[in-house]
């Protein structure tokens, strides 16, 4: 009789990826570690719904007819400045948000948690929180970056469309702040 232990579906395949000049791979998480999403999720949630909201009342359209009635021209009428300056700011708070949320310390331990589940050729199932959580604090922001790129799409069957949306959020917030590969994550 076999153990559950043994099921093929709890052994995934990874996603491999070129991290620095190391490859690594990554699996698909835990339903233990997804849970610890919530405290990122709810945050970044509302960044990916403002980023992708297209808001159709900011702009007119008129059509004119063409001598045989049928459609012909369109114009479009621009947004207000103000409208304009208003979907700005709203765009570049919810990216501030995001990265807020994604670099915010106390998520340190839920970004450990997660990368140490998915990277399980580096963290054995019963490797340590402190060692997780010391692994993550060590990383340059743009290895980090190429890490929850990996961990994304190791788990897009996972979380779909909305982790890819996270990815863009990572990579739009360390244009913002100019940060690149081998800075360090600040705090």
């Amino acid at each position: 009789m076999s153990s559950w232990k043994d099921f093929s579906f709890l052994k995934p395949a990874g996603h491999e990826a070129e991290i620095g000049e190391d490859k690594l791979t990554f699996y698909p998480v835990s339903i233990k570690a997804a849970f610890r999403l919530q405290s990122i999720a709810g945050p970044v949630a509302e960044a990916v719904t403002v980023l992708l909201t297209k808001n159709e009342s900011d702009t007119a359209c008129k059509i004119r007819p063409g001598a045989d009635g049928k459609p012909s021209e369109v114009d479009t009428e621009a947004i207000p400045t103000e409208t304009a300056a208003l979907r700005t700011s709203e765009r570049k708070e919810a990216v501030r948000k995001a990265i807020d949320t994604l670099l915010n310390p106390k998520n340190s331990e839920v970004l450990a948690y997660l990368l140490g589940d998915s990277l399980r050729d580096v963290f054995p199932r019963d490797a340590k929180m402190a060692e997780k959580i010391e692994f993550v604090e060590s990383l340059p922001i743009g290895v980090a970056a190429q890490m929850v790129w990996a961990f994304i799409a190791a788990n897009k069957r996972t979380f779909g469309p909305l982790a890819e949306k996270v990815g863009d959020l990572v990579q739009q917030g360390l244009s913002a702040t100019g940060m690149a590969q081998g800075d360090e994550i600040p705090g």
